[in-house]
């Protein structure tokens, strides 16, 4: 500790002295830095979609692996397990072709393709019906339920009689119960030539666009009839009517979609079962041959392919957290569309904290690995944190112009209250000296002439003697080290000035 003292010279003047004491003198570098999780990552999906599932909640504890959001992925599953199927049927003809064919086993295979065939006209009936039943329930939904709040609903000039505040609506409801009505009539013509023999994927798939247009077009007269108010023209019961019947032909038209999607599925599942079947019984009668396992192990590696190909795209529909630790941030929520690429949710490691800061070009130097550091936090005003440096990013990141270098810290102590992101003062210790003879810098002038480092010493009759020093680091406490020129126990003019 400094001992100050008053001297008392001639002239009546009490200048301040310094009493020469062994002390600790340490050189530092100040910058400023940022608390930060030791792993922080702002997770995306690979692909777009609608969210159907968020399971993350900003604050939460995960663990790795754990699934935190999800998109929709019901028709990529189905291929999935289409892929797979297509896969197992494969790997099984394979085995089938090196084990050899025997006369029972063609004679099952060709029971299969008999099956296989009956199933497909089976799916190829059912298909035409689903046709036939989804026209029949979109067309009622549209000319029973929806109709009646029309004047002249199937002209080229449909007029909807209620009072809708919105322009825009009003005529996206207008021109779509035209579009519609064109519709059915091209519909009607569809399924009036429809038969077992038609193209009837291509059937399905256009009757599935239809009753697309179809719901879009419900969901404009829902959007309106809800909006509605009960007036002396127009009762709560009347109201409440058509509400009930707009939901109905809605739940119709729903009805009718799933039907035409789950016949286009099994008229597919069911031609890809009886193509292979025949694939099957005509491997079997011609016989084994080398070329024919090659050609089957193609298939087989295709079929593989098929199914690494939708099993990394289904993999693309989930994020899962990379490590355990706590959801910081979550900002996609359900029902959104997802963007490739941009932030759905952010995880950051749980009570792992580091501290980071961006040390400038011309200080770099003087920092190492394993060199101690010391914090104070603006929010713990008067607390002393401590750590080192861990790491010392080898690439700059220019920083307003100035190469900067990210320097990573441990923080000992850090406790829950600190958090990430909160701001940090750090103090590196560069040198130190132990035990050292120091002063205070002001104690110490330089000779404009020979530029060595003097101080004045207090004798102990009061005189001060001019004395020469030499000077070793600069502490960040204000004092100096004095390597040789002073010892201990002498006293020196603080604010030295010669006169």
């Amino acid at each position: 500790m400094a001992i100050l003292a008053f001297i008392v010279f001639n002239n009546g003047v009490k200048p301040l002295t310094y009493l020469v004491k062994n002390q600790t003198v340490q050189e530092s570098v100040r910058i400023t830095g940022k608390i930060k999780a030791l792993q922080s990552a702002s997770l995306s999906f690979e692909r777009q979609g609608r969210v159907d599932g968020v399971y993350a909640k900003e604050g939460q504890k995960v663990l790795a692996g754990q699934v935190l959001m999800k998109i929709d992925n019901s028709q990529t599953s189905a291929d999935l397990l289409q892929a797979r199927s297509t896969l197992e049927a494969a790997q099984a003809k394979l085995s089938e072709l090196k084990r050899g064919t025997r006369p029972e086993e063609l004679a099952v295979e060709k029971v299969k393709v008999e099956d296989a065939e009956v199933a497909v006209q089976t799916a190829r009936q059912d298909a035409v019906d689903a046709v036939r039943s989804a026209f029949t329930k979109v067309d009622d939904s549209v000319r029973s339920k929806v109709d009646q709040l029309f004047t002249n609903p199937q002209s080229a000039n449909p007029r909807f009689e209620q009072t809708v505040t919105d322009p825009t609506l009003r005529t996206a409801i207008e021109s779509g119960r035209f579009a519609v009505e064109q519709m059915f009539s091209i519909w009607d013509a569809d399924i009036s030539a429809l038969n077992v023999s038609s193209d009837l994927p291509a059937v399905l798939s256009r009757s599935s666009d239809k009753i697309s247009a179809v719901s879009d077009f419900l969901d404009d007269v829902a959007l309106a009839v809800n909006s509605l108010k009960s007036n002396t023209s127009l009762s709560q019961t009347t109201l409440d009517g058509y509400r009930a019947d707009i939901y109905t032909a809605r739940v119709n038209v729903d009805a009718a979609a799933d039907n035409v999607a789950n016949a286009l599925q099994t008229l597919r599942k069911e031609e890809t079962a009886l193509s292979l079947a025949r694939s099957e019984l005509v491997l079997k009668e011609a016989g084994i041959s080398a070329e024919e396992v090659a050609f089957q192990e193609a298939k087989v590696k295709e079929a593989q392919a098929a199914v690494n190909s939708l099993e990394a795209k289904s993999r693309q529909s989930v994020i899962l957290a990379p490590f355990s630790g706590v959801i910081a941030k979550v900002v996609v929520k359900q029902g959104e569309i997802t963007t490739p690429g941009s932030e759905a949710v952010k995880i950051v490691s749980d009570g792992s904290l580091v501290v980071e800061a961006d040390i400038p070009e011309v200080l770099i130097g003087e920092v190492r690995p394993e060199m101690q550091a010391s914090y104070v936090l603006d929010a713990f005003p008067g607390k002393n944190f401590t750590g080192k440096v861990v790491f010392i990013e080898p690439a700059e990141t220019v920083v307003g112009g100035v190469p900067n270098y990210k320097v990573t810290f441990s923080i000992n102590d850090a406790g829950k209250a600190v958090l990430s992101g909160m701001t940090a003062d750090i103090n590196i210790s560069i040198r130190s000296v132990d035990g050292a003879s120091a002063v205070p810098v002001s104690s110490i002038v330089i000779d404009p002439v020979d530029m060595r480092s003097y101080v004045g010493v207090v004798m102990d009759n009061g005189e001060i003697i001019r004395t020469e020093v030499v000077t070793g680091i600069r502490g960040s406490n204000g004092f100096v080290e004095i390597k040789s020129g002073l010892k201990e126990g002498q006293r020196v003019i603080v604010d030295f000035q010669e006169r």
